[in-house]
């Protein structure tokens, strides 16, 4: 389930009291979220989608995983495959069933990818023996 599809106040400006809220969106119904003056979020995630980090991204010599869910709309797939494309050797992963939150919408197949990632890595680095 796509957090964010049941929850479009979320990310939005106004108030949310007296809403019905969607038991998936629960945790965003909170004081202290409600409390928080969206406009400063707002203004800090433009900021950061207006700064270009291709190249930074391009210099990572580490294997990287790139994982996104499938239903995300903060940051797309189509943003996903282009980060793959520039870290060279990065492996994309998109998560089924998920938004921007695949971790907490869809855990079993984050873990699944994450723990693969993670034992594949260690397989190159070490051999198939495991560890030194």
């Amino acid at each position: 389930m796509h957090m964010y599809a049941d929850c479009p106040w979320a990310a939005s400006s106004g108030s949310i009291s007296g809403a019905t809220i969607p038991r998936s969106c629960s945790r965003w119904s909170s004081p202290i979220f409600a409390s928080l003056d969206k406009s400063v979020y707002r203004a800090a995630t433009a900021e950061l989608w207006g700064v270009d980090m291709r190249e930074v991204a391009g210099s990572v010599t580490v294997p990287t995983l790139v994982l996104v869910g499938e239903h995300d709309s903060i940051a797309p797939p189509h943003l996903s495959r282009e980060l793959s494309g520039v870290i060279h050797g990065a492996q994309l992963v998109v998560i089924p069933d998920a938004g921007h939150l695949p971790n907490e919408e869809n855990p079993a197949a984050f873990n699944q990818a994450v723990r693969t990632f993670l034992e594949e890595s260690e397989r190159r680095m070490y051999g198939t023996h495991g560890s030194p």
